[in-house]
């Protein structure tokens, strides 16, 4: 079993780093670490002892791809209903 507080001590800041690295916002970021040791709390079995390092950082990663891939649909999506069919703007 997993000592949830010293994994999370030894790991927050790396696992902020690379999710402000990704997203370059502290308030995305800190949401991102949330999600992580969450993710890792409800998956201790898929935790590998010794390694919980890489697999933070590697569902961090993931996290933080998977949230600039809904921004940008969501981007794309605004800006088509922006946009008219002749490209002027709508009002």
């Amino acid at each position: 079993m997993l000592d949830i507080t010293r994994v999370y001590n030894d790991h927050k800041n790396s696992v902020y780093r690379l999710a402000y690295t990704y997203l370059h916002s502290a308030a995305e970021a800190e949401d991102v670490c949330h999600d992580v040791f969450i993710k890792m709390i409800e998956n201790q079995t898929s935790v590998f002892m010794g390694k919980e390092r890489a697999w933070l950082l590697t569902v961090t990663a993931n996290e933080c791809k998977n949230r600039l891939k809904y921004q940008k649909r969501h981007e794309m999506i605004e800006i088509t209903d922006y946009m008219t069919q002749d490209g002027s703007r709508s009002t």
